[in-house]
């Protein structure tokens, strides 16, 4: 705390002479004392007199007051500052009376100059030691009676203990207070602290707005009766206030009143305004505990809550708000009250979300919005329902307006049609929600203007269009098929934009048979589109129903084929048919009749009819004549769909449209080529055989090519070659190749058992090239030779290569004397004319390493015909050395110098990434991602395989980063299933493969299939059921909303049976008339057809009771009711329960008789008083048993279902209900019961001994 003393130094306070003491904070540097030259003289005129006698008596009278009397007095009294507080005994006593502090250790009857100042000592360090930093004032000044400095410390007490400046903002304690006080007396318009309070009615408005009714007769009072009035004011605040008047009305009333001395008396109403204040907050949100205006404000919820208490639909989403994320749920607040209020926050969100904000402060907001009002805010109303869109000629209907987020104003509503009628209509208000009902009579067009207090709505004016059901037409069902086939969707879309506001239902009938079957439908407004697969063949009939209206000018008559039940048996037998054969193959039928195939061959575009030429039983034989070359493409379909072994092909060629365009030569020459052309490109597919032979009819010395022209000309080459018949290692090895052309270069290739050599190709002539290289490898060796990426004929050329006779030196070569990678075997070869070398032990092979001396491992084996295989093996990089000696000699070229490079290591690798997750939830068709570190790794090819149920491959991408060895592998499964994903690095696995994925079946609402009665209009009191089926639709969760009257009835679920979980049967009985709709939502999508709209009809006397939207909305239509449950397939873990979803939720586990506490199964529920009744209830449902709120009541031998679900006030919880197509046995599972906030959530934990729950491992 820092105290400046200009402000006592200035003879009367002005707009730009104000100095307030102000508080900073503890690491503030100190700000040095005013220059005296700036100090006016206190007593330069009998006003500056006066106006010191008001201050200093005030602040004596306050010190006074905080020196207690009777039983808390400290026997102290002061009557001047500048005398009294010079012992400093006043000033320890004072400091432990506002702080609580005691002080042992002082002179209590200082004698001695330096006695006073040990104690004024102590009190100042105390001050020091409580964060109060204090400028130009010190003991000595006291002691000196320095009144000026004696002022300004007392003023500093006064804020620090007495208003309680923390100096956590900015602002002095005027400031600070002149907020306050304006945010609590918004009338009286407080500008300062002198002439606002010295008529008295300002302070008696204050006493009023604390405790209201202590002056009833403040509006009579006359404002120039000042004394009077300030009288009045100060003995009603000493009376019933408790707070002491340390100032006099005199002061008060007095022109030369400083506001130090009206701030120093108003800080005494800061705690009975806190508490009033405290008390008011307490009445509006009774349900959270307030007890201060710093840290139980930091979060946001309470500042939030009570908003939304005081001015409901202000901040309606208060709920939803995290307690940790405080400054975003202040700052949240702050902008709701601004827009609704106009209210402005006086600190920022930040201050006060941590805490450290002035209490003042915190109040004074608190009071504005107190004393706010809500603004008229005419675009904030909005309107929405079927009765502003799209309405039905005669047929009544609705629309809503929420007037939540308005404020205060009325409502104006001005119908009427195209010819100007007005439109009659009905309103019917419930809280902010206000219903409009009205029943058009004529097609065409009416406008709604909406005006809130004389203003337009948002989108007001407002168009409906009045339409009827004859408008529905089938989106082109002239080009639409009436044949189809089993197994494949039947889609239709139906153009619903004219037809209003309703829902379409069809269902898919057998002429042969009275079963319907339901066909899903999903919608988007303006088109309903169904698809249904048909599984039978026969005659059937797609029958539609607008909003339960049957149309039947919209029925659709199919004839339903299986081209399944057909197979071709037999192909025709020849691979190559020439023209006029004739081709036979057999078609085989399972059971329908084989006139309904058509079947063609196709050849370009000619296409032969073909027919059965025998049917024996169900075996039909056909054939058909190829009258010209080419492949025949043979189609046998069934009403357009090919049928299995559909469509084969037949090659055809005619011979005779080969044609000879040029003849070889009569004469021809050694090493040259001849070329002549023969023309097939009508012919079809066939081979052309070409030989030559010498008149010994040897063929051999002939070298001939076959060269395919795009026209489809076949060029013959033919030229007589050399051959070798043996070679020798270590001897050149040399072709003589002759070429038609010089325009292209012929590629030589020549390979051993495992050598590959470097062939050098040297032009001789124009036409002719010469190929040599030299073997270092005995056995067989094959040279290959291809001109324009087509094989000469004779290519490619074999030949035996022998180890060479007689002397030589000793050789070696191989590409292991070239290069190795750690880690792989590396081998080169020893040439010699010697066998026995290894037994003898003349020969001998070393690899050593050049800077770190590593030997590496080697292996010598004979070959048995003068040639020795070495194989080394190095795990570290660097340069090596590879010795060979022979006899202690070494070879011609050793010691041969080498780089061993960093080889794949396949264990360095590492996986990670979203598939790798156990709890991850993998479905098809969406990417499965995992990354591949090969850091370290060293060079290798990375090959990622996954093979799925039947052997079905998923598709595979890789992509590496460019600036790390990191791959990104996303996998694409085909189908659902466990899939077997192997890694492999350099062909070794990695660690953690091979590793099996499991792949869910995509979630697709739209397989939900939801019907029955209970999905139509009933009768009060009857019983009535639907059926949801779930098996096709993937894993997902399912969600059943019911909108209308409270308490109107439940809807009970089971499962269909134990074997069939994912089919649930919903039964509920109603007990109040009304309209209804119940939503059904499988991952948050509704499933065709939902909503569904249900209408309960009862008797004349229950209309008053019926709700919804027949006989008015008890609760807000929007309203809703969430009972959640997962609904899985096999093996999936999910956790129904989310705390941060609004709806209401319930976790469903089945039960067995086998249940009980002796297996680890609690079914003791909650016990609830009947107050606590109101915010929770319990539900327990079984298959047989009536309904009951007790679960050890239900217990029966038969499997049921346990609900614990929380439903609060306001919300119309006519009943709802979910379940789950999956569930484990609850045999081997425990229940906890916990709660979590207001929800009750039952969780299960495995028992000890139960197996764990399978997870994805390594095979």
């Amino acid at each position: 705390m820092r105290m400046d003393l200009v402000e006592y130094m200035q003879p009367h306070p002005s707009a730009t002479q104000q100095h307030a003491m102000e508080l900073d904070a503890p690491t503030a540097p100190p700000v040095p004392a005013p220059d005296t030259d700036q100090i006016l003289p206190m007593a330069s005129s009998a006003k500056h007199r006066e106006w010191q006698n008001i201050q200093q008596a005030t602040f004596v009278n306050w010190i006074n007051d905080k020196l207690g009397s009777g039983k808390n007095s400290t026997g102290l009294r002061v009557e001047r500052l500048n005398t009294d507080l010079s012992d400093g005994v006043v000033l320890l006593k004072l400091l432990e009376n506002l702080t609580g502090a005691k002080f042992p250790k002082y002179n209590a009857a200082p004698k001695l100059a330096a006695h006073s100042l040990v104690n004024l000592d102590i009190a100042f360090q105390y001050l020091r030691e409580e964060g109060v930093k204090l400028v130009s004032i010190g003991s000595q000044n006291v002691f000196n009676g320095d009144l000026t400095l004696i002022m300004g410390l007392v003023w500093t007490l006064i804020q620090k203990y007495q208003i309680k400046i923390k100096g956590y903002t900015q602002g002095s304690a005027k400031q600070v207070m002149l907020e306050w006080l304006q945010a609590l007396l918004p009338s009286c318009r407080v500008t300062n602290f002198t002439r606002d309070w010295s008529n008295g009615l300002t302070l008696l408005a204050l006493i009023n707005e604390i405790k209201e009714g202590l002056v009833p007769t403040i509006d009579k009072l006359n404002p120039s009766n000042k004394h009077s009035n300030c009288t009045l004011a100060i003995r009603t605040a000493s009376t019933h206030l408790k707070i002491p008047p340390i100032l006099r009305p005199d002061d008060l009333s007095s022109s030369s009143i400083d506001e130090l001395s009206v701030i120093t008396y108003l800080s005494y109403f800061c705690k009975p305004a806190e508490a009033m204040l405290l008390k008011w907050v307490r009445d509006t949100i009774p349900h959270i505990k307030v007890s201060n205006f710093s840290s139980d404000w930091s979060n946001g919820v309470t500042l939030a809550t009570m908003v939304e208490a005081c001015y409901p639909g202000t901040f309606p989403d208060w709920r939803r708000l995290r307690p940790e994320e405080g400054a975003e749920n202040v700052a949240q607040v702050f902008a709701a009250v601004k827009a609704r209020l106009g209210v402005a926050p006086n600190m920022k969100a930040e201050e006060l979300a941590s805490g450290e904000v002035e209490d003042l402060k915190v109040m004074a907001y608190i009071f504005r919005i107190r004393n706010g009002r809500l603004l008229t805010l005419s675009g904030e109303v909005s309107a929405s329902g079927p009765g502003l869109s799209s309405v039905m000629v005669g047929k009544q209907t609705y629309f809503t307006i929420n007037t939540a987020m308005a404020g205060p104003g009325q409502l104006h509503i001005d119908a009427q049609d195209m010819r100007g009628n007005k439109v009659k209509f009905s309103l019917m208000e419930s809280r902010s929600t206000i219903v409009v009902r009205y029943t058009p009579l004529h097609i065409g067009e009416l406008t709604f203007d909406i005006l809130w207090s004389d203003q337009p709505i948002a989108n007001s004016p407002f168009t409906a269009r009045v339409l009827d059901s004859d408008s529905i037409r089938i989106v082109d069902l002239e080009s639409h098929p009436t044949v189809v086939h089993t197994n494949q969707p039947i889609q239709l879309d139906i153009d619903t934009s004219r037809s209003g506001y309703g829902f379409v239902t069809a269902y898919f009938s057998y002429n042969d048979s009275k079963r319907n079957v339901f066909v899903e439908t999903t919608s988007d407004g303006k088109k309903v589109s169904l698809s249904y697969t048909p599984g039978t063949p026969g005659e059937a009939t797609l029958r539609l129903f607008w909003n339960n209206e049957e149309l039947t000018h919209l029925a659709v008559h199919y004839t339903v084929v299986d081209h399944g039940a057909y197979k071709v048996v037999s192909y025709p037998e020849k691979r190559l048919y020439r023209t006029f054969d004739s081709a036979q193959f057999s078609v085989k039928s399972s059971g329908p009749s084989l006139g309904q195939l058509h079947m063609t061959a196709i050849c370009g575009e000619v296409q032969i009819p073909i027919g059965f030429r025998l049917i024996d039983g169900k075996i039909g034989y056909a054939s058909f004549v190829p009258t010209l070359s080419g492949k025949f493409r043979v189609e046998v379909a069934c009403a357009g769909q090919l049928v299995e072994g559909s469509p084969f092909l037949v090659q055809v060629s005619d011979p005779s449209k080969c044609i000879v365009k040029t003849h070889p030569p009569k004469y021809l020459s050694i090493g040259e080529a001849h070329e002549f052309t023969v023309s097939t490109k009508d012919a079809g597919e066939g081979e052309i055989q070409f030989s030559c032979q010498d008149g010994r009819k040897v063929e051999e010395n002939f070298r001939t090519r076959l060269a395919q022209d795009p026209d489809g000309t076949q060029r013959l080459f033919c030229m007589m070659i050399s051959r070798h018949e043996n070679a020798t290692v270590g001897a050149p090895v040399e072709f003589v190749i002759s070429v038609p052309s010089p325009l292209l270069k012929p590629v030589v290739k020549a390979i051993g058992k495992t050598a590959h050599y470097n062939v050098t190709v040297t032009t001789a002539d124009s036409i002719n090239y010469k190929a040599n290289f030299v073997p270092w490898e005995v056995g067989r060796h094959e040279v290959a030779i291809t001109y324009g990426s087509y094989h000469i004929s004779g290519s490619p050329v074999e030949f035996n290569v022998k180890p060479q006779s007689g002397g030589g030196a000793y050789t070696a070569t191989g590409t292991g004397l070239q290069s190795a990678l750690t880690g792989v075997p590396s081998q080169f070869y020893i040439l010699t004319r010697v066998q026995g070398l290894i037994e003898n032990g003349t020969l001998s092979v070393s690899v050593c390493g050049v800077v770190n001396k590593v030997e590496g491992r080697v292996r010598v084996r004979d070959n048995r015909d003068g040639t020795y295989s070495v194989a080394y093996l190095v795990h570290e990089q660097g340069a090596y050395l590879v010795s060979v000696q022979v006899a202690n000699q070494h070879i011609v070229g050793s010691p041969f110098r080498l780089t061993a490079s960093l080889g794949p290591r396949a264990n360095m690798c590492r996986m990670y990434g979203q598939a790798l997750d156990e709890e991850a939830m993998l479905t098809v068709g969406r990417p499965i991602e995992f990354s591949i570190d090969t850091t370290g790794a060293g060079s290798g090819k990375l090959t990622v395989k996954a093979i799925g149920p039947q052997g079905n491959e998923a598709k595979v991408f890789l992509a590496r980063n460019q600036k790390s060895a990191v791959y990104d592998v996303k996998l694409d499964p085909l189908t659902s299933g466990k899939h077997r994903v192997s890694v492999k690095w350099a062909d070794v696995h990695v660690p953690g493969s091979p590793f099996v994925l499991k792949i869910w079946p995509g979630i697709d609402p739209s397989k939900c299939k939801a019907s029955g009665p209970g999905l139509h209009d009933g009768v009060v009191g009857s019983q009535a059921h639907f059926t949801i089926d779930t098996r096709q639709a993937g894993a997902g969760v399912l969600v059943v909303h019911l909108r209308g009257m409270k308490n109107a009835f439940k809807i009970n679920m089971r499962p269909a049976d134990e074997m069939d979980r994912r089919t649930l049967i919903a039964q509920y009985e109603a007990q109040v008339p009304g309209e209804y709709l119940i939503s059904i939502l499988w991952s948050d999508q509704h499933i065709p057809g939902s909503p569904f709209k249900v209408r309960i009809h009862g008797q004349n006397a229950d209309k008053k009771k019926a709700g919804g939207l027949a006989g008015g909305l008890a609760t807000p239509l929007h309203s809703q009711v969430d009972l959640s449950a997962h609904v899985e397939d096999d093996d999936v873990q999910g956790e129904p329960y989310d705390p941060q979803r609004k709806s209401r939720l319930a976790r469903i586990f089945y039960k067995s008789d086998k249940s009980n506490k002796a297996n680890g199964i609690d079914h003791t529920m909650p016990n609830f008083s009947r107050s606590s009744m109101r915010s929770k209830s319990i539900a327990t449902m079984t298959s047989q048993a009536a309904r009951s709120t007790s679960v050890q009541q239900n217990a029966s031998p038969q499997k049921m279902l346990v609900v614990s679900a929380k439903d609060s006030d306001g919300i119309d919880a006519g009943g709802s209900a979910a379940a789950a197509g999956k569930a484990e046995a609850a045999e081997q599972t425990r229940h906890k019961q916990v709660f979590e906030g207001d929800a009750t959530v039952l969780r299960i934990k495995p028992n000890k001994g139960q197996k764990k729950p399978h997870r994805r491992r390594k095979l």
